[in-house]
């Protein structure tokens, strides 16, 4: 930030300079008056807190989300808000090959006695408000706890070691620009997640694009088939990990947002 302020000093000063250089009295065309000088000057964004909003299309509803999300005030850069996911309790331990489950629908506004419950995909919600010219960025995920529970007597930690996730039927879409004319245009990638290094979700080279709100969702609601949301988070085990019935496992994934060079 400390750059762009800079830059927004200079070209400041250079118009002070050029508008100084203009004499008060200049000859003008035959029936128009001489041209009049213009001044503005921009403020530094702060970006727009954490206030979330789902909209007609992403799910059940529309209005607020005030409860249910992960949030953070980005500011004019970074990652606001990401959707926990939650694979239920109606998992098969069964053993077998091509083991994976599904996350299942965001739900927000799930509170005892609510009102104004929404159910709505999965999605990463991001923001890049810089006054800079190069709108260049990538946002990245890994597995930074691996899923986890304690069992038996002495609690013993058991991991699902070498699990991973995939992010599919994944799309952007703009929360600021009805039009899209500014919304990141690039593949979401299905690569897989793990737990050793992060992976690239959105890769947006676009350097003209991409400044505003968006969503990154996964999935549509109510779709038909695989398209569904909740068929577009999906975790995968390996064959031979032991899974234990009756018990809740716990872990996390990170989301960042980097500015390309």
């Amino acid at each position: 930030m400390k750059l762009t302020h800079k830059l927004c000093g200079a070209a400041l000063l250079a118009a002070v300079g050029m508008a100084v250089a203009i004499p008060n009295s200049v000859k003008a065309a035959p029936g128009a008056a001489p041209a009049a000088g213009m001044d503005i000057q921009f403020t530094a964004n702060t970006g727009d807190g954490t206030t979330n909003t789902i909209t007609d299309g992403d799910g059940s509803g529309e209005g607020t989300v005030t409860s249910g999300l992960v949030t953070t005030d980005a500011g004019t850069f970074g990652v606001r808000a990401i959707t926990p996911l939650k694979f239920g309790s109606d998992n098969s331990s069964a053993s077998g090959t091509g083991r994976h489950f599904f996350a299942k629908n965001f739900v927000a506004n799930d509170g005892e006695g609510s009102t104004d419950q929404i159910i709505a995909p999965n999605y990463v919600e991001f923001v890049d408000d810089r006054s800079e010219l190069d709108h260049k960025y990538e946002i990245t995920a890994q597995i930074t706890s691996e899923l986890n529970t304690t069992v038996g007597t002495e609690n013993t930690v058991k991991k699902l070691d070498g699990a991973t996730l995939q992010f599919l039927n994944g799309r952007v879409k703009s929360e600021t620009d009805v039009t899209d004319a500014l919304t990141p245009k690039e593949a979401v990638a299905t690569t897989a997640v793990t737990s050793k290094e992060s992976t690239v979700i959105l890769n947006h080279v676009d350097a003209a694009k991409g400044r505003g709100r968006f969503k990154m969702l996964f999935g549509t609601y109510a779709a038909e088939g695989d398209t569904n949301s909740e068929k577009s988070v999906k975790l995968n085990i390996k064959d031979e990990t032991e899974l234990f019935q009756d018990t809740n496992y716990q872990g996390e994934i990170t989301w960042s947002m980097n500015v390309l060079p």
